[in-house]
Formats: structure tokens, sequence, C-alpha cells
């Protein structure tokens, strides 16, 4: 293999990785997790601004009144 495809892979490897590690610290559409309980006790003090229910309709996702994401998982409710 040429020198030159050697320092190509070398430095596609390098920038893979650096990519890599920064993309673990970017804040993007991180999203807050919240307990149920926790959420509801939100939605009660009105601290909750929309919400919107995944197709399982256990995971519920929203935003804060603050602008911040969060997502909660429903409890399954069982019935006897």
């Amino acid at each position: 293999m040429s020198d030159l495809i050697k320092n190509i892979l070398m430095w596609l490897f390098v920038a893979i990785t650096i990519f890599a590690f920064l993309g673990n610290f970017s804040e993007g559409n991180k999203k807050q997790v919240l307990g149920y309980s926790e959420f509801i006790s939100q939605v009660e003090s009105d601290q909750i601004l929309s919400v919107e229910f995944q197709n399982d309709n256990y995971t519920i996702t929203g935003k804060t009144v603050n602008g911040e994401e969060f997502e909660t998982v429903k409890p399954p409710f069982f019935t006897r």
C-alpha cells in the first residue's frame, strides 16, 4: 500500500474519531427524561406546554414552559 493511501486512511480515521467524540457532547436534541410521577406533578403545576403520545401509547414526549424537551414512559395499567 502506498504512503499516500496510508496517510489518507489515517487522517480519515482521526477525523471520524474526532466527530464521534464531539457528537457525544453536542447539546442538539437532548431530551430530559422524567419519571411519570414527576411528569404528572409538572402537568398539575402547569409546567408542561405541550405533549405528544407516540404510537406505542406508552412513550410521551413534549415541551415544558421553559422550552426544554422531555420524554417519559406511561406505566401500563393492568385490569383484572
